[in-house]
């Protein structure tokens, strides 16, 4: 299968993020999406993806979660997420993006569980 977007996502802030059929991206990111804390966000950090595969991973071990539950703002499917590198770029739609560094899971994934920053 070819590489896809299959959700876009934003929120007021935190997580989760909610899906909407269409975004407008900007140097900072989707517009209308809000970053909760300072340290999120930002010119090297406008945009996070997340892998599908990883989402129906953790779904089928039995964490709760769900496309935009882990504050991604482009879950894609049949995107190797293992060769994500600094660097990489992906054209997607007239957006080209540049891989800038692996986000760490924070602790405000709890609420869908103790321990799933470790299993991310």
């Amino acid at each position: 299968m070819s590489p896809r977007v299959i959700q876009l996502n934003i929120s007021d802030g935190g997580v989760p993020k909610y899906s909407i059929t269409r975004a407008v991206v900007e140097e900072l990111g989707i517009c209308g999406d809000k970053h909760r804390y300072p340290y999120h966000g930002g010119r090297k950090k406008a945009l996070l993806l997340l892998a599908a595969e990883v989402i129906d991973h953790l779904r089928d071990e039995g964490w709760p979660v769900f496309y935009g539950a882990l504050g991604e703002n482009l879950t894609t499917a049949d995107l190797d997420h293992r060769s994500w590198r600094p660097g990489v770029k992906y054209r997607i739609g007239s957006v080209v993006l540049q891989l800038t560094k692996p986000r760490q899971p924070c602790a405000t994934l709890s609420v869908y569980g103790e321990g799933i920053q470790k299993r991310i």
